[in-house]
């Protein structure tokens, strides 16, 4: 019997966490490297050879559709949603439509120690749980099972991740469910959550913070402002003044895998894709008022179907794939030519001192 090599190089590993959960035999194990990621390593003695992990893997199995797209760009029309969202607060529109159909919504929140991971929320109470960017690779835990267990009781799903999460669950659960609606994002590529431990510990260490915003927008800027909470203080500064918000967008704690992401393009499998309408001022000026705006790329006919039940909540205009063209939508996150010098200070030096060093770089 072969022995299975779920990948080759760490290039060839999103981390998406589907070869884990499909498991029979939970012979699959999750192990942090290094550099702060996950990855899986296979028990060959409870190992069967079934190849499942195999399948499943969003990266060797990806035949994207190729059907017609609609583009629109659009807001909330609630403005406490909008200010309180990353971009223009239309992931609410779709989860509070799930929500009020007695569904599940699957996305990404802070647990009590400020990592990031999927969960399920049943209320509109609890959406704003999972609203709001995080820049972290999620924990995505049993979302697939849970999500093929809701819908095996006729529930209504929203699933809202990463392009290759994404994927994964469409391979996991590998048949058409009429009540699950897919939600991609567009993506910058993910940061290591071994790091943002390191980061949340460090800054953390005289108070305990209280809450974390990547994407705060009291200064009208579209969110470019990084906050948090303890109970003494709030801290507020620009994005790039905090230190792992600038690592992450000088590319130094990205994994591997995004340098080479397959899935940077308008044409997806997902029913829904959202993101930020970055370049809008070229596109609808009057839409660019520094509070954010969405880009929605609507896939499927379900996705159509749903759009005309809620665009009745949004501000909204259509547009050209061309109009929407931007970096991520083209092609992955170049790899900086300094991160393997970064990962190796990570690795040799306490964080403090590493933190202290890019803190005061520019």
């Amino acid at each position: 019997m072969n022995k299975i090599i779920l990948f080759e190089t760490k290039e060839d590993c999103c981390g998406c966490q589907a070869c884990y959960e499909v498991c029979p035999n939970q012979a699959i194990e999750w192990k942090q490297d290094e550099e702060g990621f996950y990855y899986p390593q296979i028990n060959y003695k409870k190992c069967v050879s079934c190849k499942k992990c195999l399948n499943v893997c969003p990266l060797k199995n990806r035949n994207i559709n190729k059907e017609k797209v609609l583009c629109f760009g659009g807001q909330n029309k609630n403005m406490k949603i909008r200010e309180s969202s990353s971009s223009g607060g239309l992931f609410s529109v779709f989860a509070q439509a799930i929500l009020n159909s007695a569904g599940s919504v699957f996305a990404v929140g802070f647990d009590s120690n400020l990592q990031v991971k999927h969960m399920e929320i049943t209320e509109i109470k609890e959406l704003d749980r999972v609203r709001r960017t995080k820049y972290v690779q999620s924990d995505i835990n049993h979302t697939y099972s849970l999500i093929q267990s809701r819908l095996k009781k006729q529930k209504w799903v929203l699933f809202v991740g990463t392009p290759c999460q994404a994927q994964a669950l469409i391979n996991y659960l590998n048949k058409k469910y009429e009540r699950l609606i897919i939600i991609d994002l567009i993506c910058y590529g993910v940061p290591s959550p071994g790091i943002w431990e390191d980061y949340i510990y460090q800054i953390s260490k005289k108070n305990k913070i209280l809450n974390f915003n990547f994407r705060d927008k009291r200064n009208h800027n579209n969110g470019h402002t990084v906050s948090w909470n303890t109970k003494k203080q709030e801290h507020v500064h620009p994005l790039m003044q905090d230190t792992f918000s600038k690592l992450y967008f000088q590319n130094l704690i990205i994994r591997p895998s995004c340098h080479s992401c397959p899935f940077t393009q308008i044409d997806r499998n997902s029913d829904i894709t959202l993101g930020d309408f970055w370049g809008i001022e070229k596109v609808n000026s009057k839409f660019n008022d520094g509070m954010g705006n969405s880009l929605i790329i609507l896939h499927s006919k379900k996705a159509r179907e749903m759009w005309e039940k809620v665009k009745i909540n949004c501000k909204f205009f259509s547009c050209t794939k061309e109009d929407i063209l931007q970096p991520r939508l083209k092609e992955p996150t170049p790899r900086s030519k300094n991160r393997n010098r970064f990962m190796k200070l990570y690795k040799n030096l306490p964080f403090p001192i590493l933190y202290y060093l890019y803190s005061i770089r520019k």
